[in-house]
């Protein structure tokens, strides 16, 4: 079981989530709708938090969000099932990748993440660039496709 704390939630879960979703409609070019990008990020939370709280072995939990997530997004966001499950699986490496090199640079800076991941707010403080990081990467697959395209293909809805 990889509980969550309800800091850890409105910290780190919430953005994530949000950026997870908006990664989904960038990478599918998708107009975004605020309103369904606000309840799908939100619902998507809600289920992290929900299955880290099952008592199963670490690992299963990313394998079930990886069920989960496309089904939320083929629903709230209608994104095409096969778009769906290709940007999931690339989100998690991309999350996976930006979450392993954080650890590494901490494990470099010689600091204990066994004393850190007792801490809510002390995880969540040394695991924000992986978050930063994760977003930039977004950031930046939106900016080279907008230039290599040469018009901005993100539209925002009301």
């Amino acid at each position: 079981m990889i509980k969550l704390s309800i800091f850890e939630f409105f910290c780190r879960g919430i953005p994530e989530a949000f950026v997870f979703v908006l990664a989904s409609l960038l990478f599918t070019k998708k107009i975004i709708d605020k309103k369904k990008l606000i309840i799908s990020s939100i619902l998507y939370a809600i289920i992290i938090y929900l299955v880290r709280l099952l008592p199963i072995h670490l690992g299963v939990h990313s394998i079930i969000l990886t069920i989960i997530y496309p089904i939320i997004s083929v629903f709230i966001n209608k994104i095409n099932i096969n778009q769906s499950i290709f940007c999931t699986l690339i989100e998690f490496a991309i999350l996976s990748i930006c979450e392993l090199t954080n650890l590494f640079a901490l494990s470099w800076l010689n600091v204990d993440i066994k004393i850190i991941s007792l801490n809510p707010v002390k995880k969540v403080l040394y695991f924000l660039p992986s978050l930063i990081l994760f977003s930039g990467i977004v950031a930046l697959f939106y900016i080279t496709s907008c230039k290599k395209h040469r018009v901005a293909y993100l539209s925002v809805q009301k």
